[in-house]
């Protein structure tokens, strides 16, 4: 009875890898955007709302998050996949974050605080928005990688 069982067990082994290695594939999960870093990369003038969004970040996922080099002058959406660039326009943040394929997604927050300052509301807005792109990106990565 046991060696029985064992005999079933080895042959449904290969099974499941290849099936856990097709779902990987469909998925796409180890080419997708990076799960254990999050790079921001602030104009200069947005330096330390980054940091204060990073901080956010870190304590709202788990992950590890970093402030990088600021985006290309005048093209912020030519950042690499997973790095979301923050620009001022006004009173206004505009983030990019890009995506597998050379694709780019982009969102605007409204700040509280003035030009060179940063709040802890604009802070959690700020984060909370990069979060929102950063899923948005992996999810619609998942849904053309399967032909939806």
């Amino acid at each position: 009875m046991i060696s029985a069982l064992v005999c079933v067990l080895l042959a449904a082994a290969p099974t499941a890898v290849a099936g856990a290695q097709r779902a990987l594939r469909v998925t796409k999960l180890h080419g997708g955007l990076p799960d254990a870093l999050l790079t921001l990369r602030p104009e200069p003038g947005l330096r330390q709302l980054a940091i204060d969004v990073a901080a956010v970040l870190e304590l709202r996922t788990g992950q590890r998050v970093e402030v990088g080099e600021p985006p290309p002058p005048g093209l912020p959406e030519a950042v690499p996949a997973g790095n979301v660039a923050m620009a001022r326009d006004g009173r206004s943040v505009v983030l990019v974050i890009g995506a597998p394929g050379g694709r780019s997604f982009d969102a605007r927050v409204e700040l509280d605080a003035n030009p060179g300052q940063s709040s802890q509301s604009d802070a959690r807005a700020v984060a909370l928005a990069a979060e929102t792109l950063r899923d948005t990106a992996i999810e619609l990565g998942r849904t053309d990688d399967v032909g939806l």
